[in-house]
């Protein structure tokens, strides 16, 4: 039992001491970091690409512009493994494209985008690494089955994992001298895509060994028709797509949020999500605050123009303001506590990229008389504390943050309560 006045807090795979004084494993790998621009998914030329968006400070497009959907990372060198046979190559034709804009959240919402777009065209499309980020912006790769599983997206459409199709599919269809770029052009035949300038196009695709022998300019968007697309870029002559970022908007559009459901978690993620949930006191609530200074930057950028912002579209209608964006700890306080007696918890768990704040809010708990309750603060893998929020009693987090997104459509589709932050009355979705 907690002393009298006192709130019990637990810290998994953390010393509570550290939290104060430690950078958050969150803040190094860039798992925070968000985007937040919106775009159409418009494969793009070399002048929309100008910009270097390695740290993709969340400053870099505070002010709302568009950015260019097609940012990449890197993967690692693909294994040896016997060319695929003829029948394992799709007739239809493939998929390729780099997820360089934006760290996690902004990566999977192109990749639902993505699923759709190449299900329209019936082509194949090859599921790219995740971008993580260190402190000096260096990239890695992680593999998309070390999340999730692939054969997931197979009930949806057909899908090949990035390192497969290079090792097995990519000898027979896409060669070393068939190699092409695509990108959206006014000037179709003088194009430039500049595919491997910058950080992360450049290292994304050296790690890949991938080089490009020629840019193709293409005038059509993902918004087009899928007959144009068939009609003007035919499999037998274009087996592969490949595009220097996803051909899909961000964030992903409302109609298709449902396809978050062929996105499951490795049994490894959701076992250990669920071992922590059944091992806590009473139901759980779980939180999301993203509070880092980068993102304190991008919110201050609002103003009342404004009408969308990062994945603010999954904000309820007219409630985007500063506070909706970045919540002060007496909101982030009383929402938290409302949630806690709305859902009958005994436990809290909180996933954040500002380590002061569990600190602050343990304090603020105990000032609003939350006492007795245990508080639980996230551990060294994001991955898994983003798991964790899909699977608790009940979740709260930012509706401007792409993150929160993630696990909102997760529970959407297990159909488990949600909530925001900063409304003016507490609300579950």
């Amino acid at each position: 039992m907690a002393a009298p006045g006192m709130v019990r807090v637990r810290v998994i795979g953390l010393l509570l001491v550290c939290l104060a004084c430690v950078p958050h494993t969150y803040a190094k790998r860039g798992l925070y970091q968000e985007d937040p621009a919106e775009n159409d998914g418009v494969p793009s030329t070399a002048s929309d690409t100008a910009s270097d968006t390695a740290s993709d400070d969340a400053t870099d497009c505070g002010n709302g512009d568009n950015v260019d959907p097609l940012t990449g990372s890197c993967s690692a060198k693909p294994p040896a493994a016997a060319a695929a046979a003829a029948s394992d190559i799709d007739p239809n034709g493939y998929i390729v494209y780099c997820p360089c804009m934006g760290r996690f959240g902004n990566q999977v919402d192109h990749l639902l985008g993505s699923l759709a777009f190449a299900k329209s065209l019936d082509r194949t499309l090859v599921v790219p690494p995740f971008i993580e980020y260190d402190a000096t912006a260096k990239i890695s790769l992680l593999p998309y089955s070390k999340l999730f599983e692939i054969s997931s997206l197979q009930e949806y459409h057909r899908v090949i994992a990035m390192d497969k199709f290079l090792a097995e599919v990519a000898p027979s269809v896409w060669p070393k001298e068939k190699r092409f770029m695509y990108c959206s052009s006014k000037d179709p035949a003088n194009a430039d895509c500049s595919t491997k300038q910058g950080n992360p196009f450049g290292p994304f695709w050296d790690l890949q060994e991938v080089d490009f022998v020629r840019d193709v300019g293409v005038t059509l968007t993902p918004q087009h028709p899928a007959e144009q697309w068939l009609s003007t870029l035919p499999s037998s002559e274009h087996p592969v797509l490949a595009f220097k970022g996803a051909p899909a908007r961000f964030p992903v559009p409302e109609h298709l949020r449902d396809l978050q459901q062929y996105i499951v978690w490795t049994p490894k993620r959701l076992e250990h999500a669920r071992s922590v949930v059944d091992g806590l006191k009473g139901a759980v609530v779980a939180a999301h605050l993203r509070a880092g200074s980068d993102w304190k930057r991008a919110c201050d950028s609002l103003d009342d123009s404004r009408e969308t912002f990062m994945a603010s579209p999954q904000c309820p209608s007219g409630s985007l303001s500063t506070e909706t964006c970045f919540p002060s700890l007496d909101t982030l306080a009383k929402d938290i506590m409302a949630a806690v007696k709305d859902n009958d918890a005994r436990s809290v768990f909180i996933g954040t990229d500002n380590e002061k704040y569990v600190v602050e809010l343990v304090q603020r708990f105990a000032e609003l008389g939350m006492l007795d309750i245990n508080i639980v603060a996230g551990g060294h893998d994001p991955y898994n504390d983003l798991a964790l929020f899909t699977q608790a009693d009940f979740f709260i987090g930012n509706c401007v943050s792409s993150f929160t997104a993630f696990a909102k459509r997760h529970r959407d589709v297990l159909d488990k309560p949600s909530g925001f932050f900063g409304l003016d009355s507490h609300q579950t979705t």
